[in-house]
């Protein structure tokens, strides 16, 4: 990111200094968003400025929904009426959570222009028929009709929004999963599922408790699902049909969390989400929590070379966060206060923020090895909260590497790369999501709308 990031500000400089010295020959208007449109100034036989009063949109209202019955599609009756300034438009219908993220006008337009709405349209449709649709709408889910004014000049204006939601489909029997908890402990827990004969198969996922609708209002839009099935569907990445019996491990000690189980029978209509809760056991104890830290041996493995370092919490200790950090300057007083402020953190401020650190929060000892330089001084920065979400004493030791001709060899050392962090550590990719998909509208190929 930094190399393209550099690249873009040579590309800057070069322009700007190219500007000083030759006549431009580009036009380029940029809007709020960021995109941008490009003109070669030969070709612009002028700049003008207009006005155009009056909202410009076509206000859009949905009558009914019916299913298409025996391969047809779906249909909706619509209403949608142009208000005076309004030239044409265009129109589509996306999952509501993503019409949801298009918080303005010009968000919508760009969607709609980048994703596949049709049009545009010149008449109004006092009662328009839309039909086409290449999936059928989902059992229970809500949708929303959206359109994009245009004024005279072809400039998109004004959205409307109209919501809708699919009646739910009658389920074949009663689809229902039972779940028991066992195993509990600071870390990690234990629970059983058994469906019964009505369902097909199921899905689990766990969150923590009250997360599972932040998550969807997240990765729904960026990922295409159009209700919180589709998303536990595929954060499961494996549906069952019989008993099961799984382990979550590495969570928080006394801490909420929740699974959401969601079954479907015979035709593949989901049943309503079931949502299992539990709390981890209680770890720590309302004393002073603190850590203790042991600088370690020195090596060399594969022309890297790592720093054995252990951090130890007291029984008093609920969770810790720890770092490891050069020195940059002989007084490291400002480091210290800035190092002590980032790790009281609730979340790794430094990771992305769709994204939780998985080992940000640490319970036990931890004793691992570090990717440091020889012949460098460095900090190992460590400090814990007890039970009542207290912090302890900051704690830190300062060291120094070996001359890099005093470093041993050790071929057969032990690997245990387990922490993401900016200072050094590798970072355990298996524990990051993979990257989003860019946001896709449900239904638009051979969509149409036409008046009835």
């Amino acid at each position: 990111m930094k190399k393209y990031i550099l690249l873009l500000i040579m590309a800057l400089i070069t322009l700007a200094a190219d500007a000083q010295t030759a006549e431009p020959n580009r036009m380029i208007v940029f809007n709020k968003q960021g995109r941008f449109k490009s003109w070669n100034i030969n070709d612009i036989d002028s700049v003008g400025f207009f006005r155009t009063e009056g909202r410009v949109a076509a206000d859009v209202k949905v009558n009914k929904f019916a299913k298409g019955q025996a391969g047809q599609s779906d249909t909706l009756w619509i209403e949608a009426i142009k208000t005076e300034a309004c030239r044409t438009f265009k129109i589509t219908v996306i999952p509501t959570n993503t019409a949801n993220t298009l918080t303005t006008d010009l968000i919508a337009a760009t969607f709609i222009e980048e994703n596949g709405g049709i049009g545009p349209f010149t008449d109004d449709f006092p009662n328009g028929q839309m039909t086409g649709f290449e999936t059928p709408f989902k059992s229970g889910t809500s949708y929303t009709v959206m359109t994009v004014g245009y004024d005279g000049y072809g400039t998109a204006c004004e959205a409307s929004k109209a919501e809708f939601t699919v009646p739910q489909v009658p389920l074949i029997g009663n689809p229902d999963v039972a779940y028991t908890f066992t195993d509990i402990t600071p870390t990690s827990f234990k629970c059983k599922f058994t469906p019964n004969e009505d369902v097909a198969a199921y899905a689990i996922c766990q969150f923590n408790k009250g997360d599972a609708q932040n998550q969807f209002e997240m990765w729904g839009p960026m990922m295409g699902f159009d209700n919180m099935g589709d998303m536990i569907k595929q954060f499961s990445q494996v549906s069952f049909d019989g008993e099961y019996e799984t382990e979550w491990k590495n969570l928080k000690p006394n801490t909420d969390y929740e699974v959401a189980i969601q079954a479907w029978d015979a035709n593949g209509t989901y049943a309503p989400i079931i949502y299992a809760y539990v709390t981890t056991a209680s770890q720590g104890g309302p004393g002073e929590a603190k850590v203790d830290i042991t600088i370690g041996e020195f090596g060399q493995e594969g022309g890297e070379y790592y720093q054995w370092i252990k951090f130890t919490p007291n029984d008093q200790t609920f969770v810790y966060h720890l770092v490891v950090a050069e020195n940059k300057e002989e007084d490291t007083s400002a480091q210290d206060q800035e190092i002590e402020n980032y790790l009281k953190n609730e979340k790794n401020p430094n990771y992305p923020p769709m994204f939780d650190d998985p080992n940000w929060d640490v319970i036990g000892e931890d004793n691992d090895r570090w990717a440091l330089e020889p012949n460098k001084t460095y900090t190992a920065y460590a400090i814990a909260m007890n039970a009542n979400k207290e912090w302890g004493p900051f704690t830190k030791v300062k060291f120094t590497t070996p001359d890099v001709a005093n470093a041993p060899s050790t071929a057969k050392a032990k690997k245990a790369d387990k922490h993401a962090t900016r200072f050094g550590k590798k970072i355990d990719t298996g524990q990051m999501m993979t990257a989003p998909k860019i946001m896709l509208p449900a239904k638009k190929t051979g969509m149409r709308l036409i008046n009835k």
